[in-house]
């Protein structure tokens, strides 16, 4: 049984570093976007948490309204802010990727000079 070569169009061939790389950079921006978001969750529960209480605290026999204060609270504070997910998701991926290409960069060109 002869092994098949698979032809991906003359695609660029990427070293095991670069693999590790965007494997990295992907699992990076998934766990810190979905840990933005739930940070954002829990921080909206917080406040209105806090809210919720003081109302109960300050009104007792007002229960249904504090509860109705509360949904509304948490679903104003709860609304997603994607810009600052994908901030903290992609900038340090970018940033990583950047530092690593001037690294080599640099290496490359000391190394070229010393020959």
């Amino acid at each position: 049984m002869r092994k098949r070569k698979v032809d991906f169009g003359g695609a660029m061939k990427l070293n095991r570093w670069q693999r590790t790389g965007i494997v990295i950079s992907v699992c990076w921006m998934l766990g810190a976007g979905i840990y933005a978001r739930m940070e954002e969750i829990h921080t909206a529960q917080e406040i209105a948490g806090a809210s919720y209480g003081q109302c109960i605290y300050s009104h007792p026999s007002t229960m249904d309204y504090c509860s109705e204060k509360f949904s509304q609270d948490f679903k104003l504070l709860s609304k997603p802010y994607w810009f600052e997910v994908a901030w903290l998701a992609l900038v340090p991926v970018l940033l990583g990727w950047g530092i690593s290409f001037l690294f080599i960069r640099i290496y490359r060109w000391v190394k070229a000079g010393s020959v």
